[in-house]
């Protein structure tokens, strides 16, 4: 027993040792691509600059862009409205004067 009571500890150390080291390591790797990132150098200042833009760009959803909500009842509901919308936008395009 003695000798497990001082081994187990001591292997103990040695492997909290290897993963602090690995700890560190992805540390420093993260400080790194902060820095570069703060930085804005190169190609990743081009690519946060075109996400960005992409963002900008996105498409904000309105109430009548859904298609299923959980206020309706049933199925049949959802196809009722849907048929109503699709009349309503044929009528839009027969009463268009600009289609000739």
């Amino acid at each position: 027993y003695a000798i497990l009571f001082n081994i187990i500890p001591l292997a103990r150390n040695f492997w909290i040792g290897a993963q602090n080291q690995m700890i560190q390591q992805r540390n420093n790797a993260r400080k790194k691509w902060r820095s570069r990132l703060a930085s804005k150098a190169g190609s990743i200042g081009r690519k946060l600059k075109a996400a960005a833009k992409f963002a900008k760009q996105r498409k904000q959803l309105s109430a009548s862009d859904v298609i299923f909500d959980t206020k309706t009842s049933s199925a049949a509901d959802l196809q009722v409205d849907r048929n109503k919308q699709d009349l309503d936008q044929f009528d839009r395009l027969l009463n268009d004067d600009s289609f000739q």
